[in-house]
């Protein structure tokens, strides 16, 4: 819990609950004169968490003395967490197969976050795994490792087979000033081995001197900025989500083509109103508005990687998807 007191109107924290990393879902330190806005904020961060039973109880004022001081106690209740999900599938995009997958977003009881997920199918066989911090030895400092293995078939628009194996590190930092902002810096890797039916089998970027698909490899460093005060995750009721991303790929990291590509995301939320429960406890059952917008760029020659890296709508089974049109119909050039 966290005690403050009150004097005059004015108040200050004497007391902070509990150690670690969890003190910095409060936004206050001993000897912060007490902000309700602040107090809001900190009630939406832990219960963003997911770790505790929602709603969650008002905040409990009592009583201090007879100054008129008072102790605002936070009661939480834990739940469980993590999750084991495993069914089947049957698409146009996948053929008939099945998934099976771990999720664990407070791994050894820290707030660590684990996954793991498989993907098998006819045209497909899919797997991932990923370990996060989001608070390395207790610091403001986050970090992340992810690696993935993807072999691929697809009949749409006669692509052709890909085996993709690769990786990424990414450290996260908060941006001063801002409580909501944080910059993340990444380096990933990628290879990827191309079958010789279909559109990629027309790729010559990747051959040995025998003439024979060898192996494109793509070396990337990139940075990516966030801003995120959405509240009632992980359905959001209110706040935004902003992230730009830039990825820089060959020249002197090496690699099979050398290009440039940015990407942007939007995301808004606002609650229009409440059906039942109480408002202000966040019971009910809110209607919300959502606006989302993305956008990307690319600059250079993206090579032997054009099939994942360039922009192109239209379908609902590959890339950007926009139902009504052909798979990759509408591009930078035009509707083709």
């Amino acid at each position: 819990g966290m005690l403050v007191a009150v004097t005059a109107g004015r108040v200050k924290i004497y007391r902070l609950l509990p150690t670690g990393r969890s003190v910095t879902l409060f936004l206050f330190v001993p000897g912060d004169v007490f902000s309700k806005t602040r107090l809001i904020q900190s009630y939406q961060n832990i219960a963003n968490l997911g770790f505790f039973d929602t709603p969650l109880p008002e905040p409990d004022v009592q009583p201090s003395d007879a100054e008129g001081d008072v102790n605002i106690t936070f009661k939480v209740k834990e739940k469980r967490t993590g999750n084991i999900n495993f069914g089947a599938s049957v698409g146009q995009g996948t053929g008939l197969g099945g998934f099976i997958g771990f999720d664990q977003p407070n791994l050894f009881g820290k707030c660590k976050k684990g996954s793991i997920q498989w993907q098998k199918g006819q045209y497909i066989n899919d797997f991932n795994v990923s370990y996060t911090d989001p608070a390395i030895l207790e610091s403001n400092y986050s970090g992340s490792i992810t690696g993935y293995h993807s072999q691929s078939r697809f009949t749409i628009q006669n692509i052709g087979q890909s085996t993709t194996t690769g990786g990424q590190i990414q450290f996260g930092l908060p941006v001063a000033g801002s409580r909501y902002t944080r910059l993340f810096l990444n380096y990933g890797a990628e290879a990827v081995k191309y079958g010789s039916d279909g559109l990629v089998g027309t790729i010559s970027a990747c051959t040995n001197k025998a003439g024979q698909s060898s192996t494109c490899f793509r070396s990337t460093v990139g940075a990516t900025l966030d801003h995120d005060t959405r509240i009632g995750m992980p359905f959001p009721t209110e706040g935004v989500y902003e992230t730009v991303n830039a990825q820089f790929n060959g020249g002197p990291l090496g690699g099979s083509a050398r290009y440039s590509r940015y990407t942007g995301e939007m995301h808004s939320y606002a609650t229009m109103a409440t059906l039942g429960g109480n408002p202000a406890q966040g019971s009910g059952m809110p209607v919300v508005l959502g606006l989302s917008t993305r956008w990307g760029a690319l600059f250079g020659d993206p090579g032997p990687f054009f099939v994942s890296q360039a922009f192109a709508m239209g379908g609902v089974q590959y890339g950007e998807p926009l139902r009504g049109y052909p798979e990759f119909s509408i591009t930078p050039q035009g509707y083709i």
